[in-house]
C-alpha cells in the first residue's frame, strides 16, 4: 500500500508539473462571472422582484453551475455565477457564451426602464506590456488614428489576444442655437436639429432600369467632414466654426 501511494504521488506530481503554466504571465481561467443590470429609480426590493429574480431563475437552468449568488441594491442588480471546478479551462469561454444567451433570452421580460444586462467575465485578463504614445505637431485625431493602426498590427502577433487603447479623446460637435436670432429669422430650432439628425440616415432610393440595365440609385449628401456641417450657414445663417481642445463648436445664428 505504501509503494502504491508513493507511485500515485509521483505520477500525480509529474502530471501536475507537465500541465503547469510556465509563462511569465500565464493565462489564468477564472470560472466566475458577474451579470450587472441597472434599473434607475427602483428600490432594492423592486430590483429583486422584477430584475434579479427573473435573471437568476433563467441562469440556474445552466448546467455545471456550482453557485449563483445575487445582490439587489437601489438602481442596480448584481448576480455572481460560479462554474464548477471540474470544467476544463478550454471550455470556460463556451459556458460564458451560454450564459450570455441565457441573459439575452429574458431581456424582453425585464421592466421598462431597466438597462440591458452586461456579463463581465474577463477577470483573468493580464496586460503585461504598456506603451505610451506621444507626438508633437499632430492633432488628437491623427494620434488616435495612428494608435488604431498600431493596435491592428499588434493584434496580428501570435499570442496577443487583446489590445486596449486608453486615453483616446473622442471628438464631438457641439451645436449652440441662439433662440432670439432664430426667432428673428423665422427658423424653428427643431428644423435645424431634424436636418442634422436625419442627414446621415441611410435612405433606400431604389433602382433605375433602362435598356436592359439596372442601376442602383443612392443618396450621397451625407455629412463626412465638419466643413459639411459648416455649410448649414446657407440655410440657417451660421456664424463661424472653430476647434478647441480636440472638440468642435458650431454656432447657428
Amino acid at each position: 500500500m505504501i509503494y502504491f501511494i508513493i507511485c500515485v504521488l509521483v505520477a500525480g506530481g509529474a502530471l501536475a508539473l507537465y500541465n503547469m503554466s510556465k509563462l511569465e504571465d500565464p493565462e489564468i481561467k477564472i470560472k466566475q462571472a458577474i451579470v450587472m443590470t441597472t434599473f434607475p429609480g427602483a428600490s432594492a426590493h423592486q430590483v429583486e422582484l422584477e430584475v434579479t429574480d427573473v435573471l437568476e431563475k433563467n441562469i440556474r437552468s445552466m448546467k455545471d453551475v456550482e453557485t449563483v449568488t445575487s445582490r439587489s441594491m437601489n438602481d442596480v442588480s448584481m448576480i455572481t455565477v460560479q462554474l464548477s471546478t471540474l470544467i476544463k479551462d478550454r471550455d470556460v469561454a463556451q459556458y460564458w457564451d451560454i450564459l450570455r444567451h441565457k441573459v439575452d433570452d429574458v431581456q424582453s421580460r425585464l421592466p421598462e426602464g431597466a438597462g440591458r444586462s452586461i456579463v463581465i467575465d474577463n477577470f483573468g485578463d493580464v496586460y503585461g506590456i504598456f506603451y505610451a504614445m506621444t507626438a508633437d505637431g499632430f492633432s488628437d485625431r491623427e494620434l488616435s488614428e495612428y494608435a488604431e493602426l498600431v493596435k491592428r498590427e499588434m493584434q496580428n502577433i501570435e499570442g496577443i489576444s487583446d489590445v486596449i487603447i486608453y486615453g483616446a479623446r473622442k471628438e464631438c460637435i457641439n451645436i449652440e442655437l441662439f433662440e432670439d436670432r432664430m426667432a428673428l429669422l423665422g427658423v424653428h430650432p427643431a428644423e435645424a436639429l431634424s436636418t442634422l439628425s436625419g442627414q446621415n440616415k441611410t435612405v433606400y432610393a431604389g433602382y433605375y432600369e433602362s435598356d436592359g440595365y439596372r442601376l442602383r440609385v443612392s443618396v450621397n449628401d451625407r455629412y463626412k467632414t465638419v466643413s459639411d456641417i459648416e455649410n448649414l450657414r446657407r440655410d440657417f445663417g451660421c456664424d463661424h466654426l472653430w476647434r478647441s481642445q480636440g472638440m468642435y463648436q458650431h454656432r447657428i445664428v
